[in-house]
């Protein structure tokens, strides 16, 4: 059953779609009056809905049914150093919002490949996932920001605080640190990883360094280990 995004919707009962996912429903996806469909709001809502007028620009959906959805316990804040293709950033981003990440902040680093990050542009991925794997919340995705700024926002935040780097392999491991069903920040690093000095920074600033194991990771295969294993660490617990 194909699903739509609206953030707009609440409490209708009938409801038309926007343009843009007007055109993507009736022209791309080949939807009919009378076909269903699922809508999520990203606000932790899922819609069951049933087209009543097709229409390439203004689609129009009888609501049939409403769920809500509340996050568990053990939000995951992921803060990425962004990676240098647009191919590859895309699909870090469409990766860990399937796996249900909270909150996303990309950081300059002095080792980061990218300079730029086209937010408006990058939340469409987000949309995109979320749109596929029928999730009621879409990640809160924070404007780019350098390191030191981050550490200092975070100063007085009571989650636990992680960062993950190859530089003297820390010796605790992230499924030895993470304590299950608690709110966590991880950190991963860019290509190059984080800096001696950055990782010093972290650290008097509360982060405890963990390692995701003895292979050396590619950045967006690192953030989704790390969203993997408190998923399942969660999941299992």
């Amino acid at each position: 059953m194909h699903c739509l995004y609206a953030p707009d919707l609440n409490e209708q009962t009938q409801f038309t779609l926007s343009e843009s996912e007007s055109h993507h429903l009736i022209n791309v996806l080949r939807a009919k009056t009378g076909d269903q469909i699922i809508i999520t709001n990203g606000n932790g809502q899922l819609f069951e809905a049933v087209i009543a007028v097709a229409h390439k620009k203004h689609t129009v959906v009888d609501i049939i049914a409403a769920n809500t959805f509340t996050r568990t316990q053990g939000n995951i804040h992921l803060v990425i150093a962004p990676v240098k293709t647009a191919e590859r950033l895309g699909f870090l981003l469409e990766k860990i919002t399937e796996l249900n990440v909270t909150s996303i902040t990309p950081v300059l680093t002095q080792n980061g490949e990218r300079r730029v990050f086209h937010h408006e542009k990058e939340i469409h991925h987000l949309i995109a996932a979320i749109k596929q794997s029928k999730n009621p919340f879409l990640p809160i995705l924070h404007p780019l920001t350098t390191f030191e700024k981050l550490l200092t926002d975070l100063q007085h935040n009571v989650a636990q605080k992680l960062i993950c780097h190859c530089r003297n392999t820390p010796t605790m491991k992230l499924t030895q640190q993470y304590h299950p069903k608690q709110d966590v920040i991880i950190c991963i690093g860019p290509e190059g990883d984080f800096t001696a000095e950055e990782v010093a920074t972290a650290e008097q600033s509360g982060f405890i360094s963990v390692s995701l194991g003895n292979a050396v990771l590619r950045a967006e295969t690192a953030s989704i280990v790390a969203a993997v294993t408190i998923k399942t660490i969660n999941e299992l617990s």
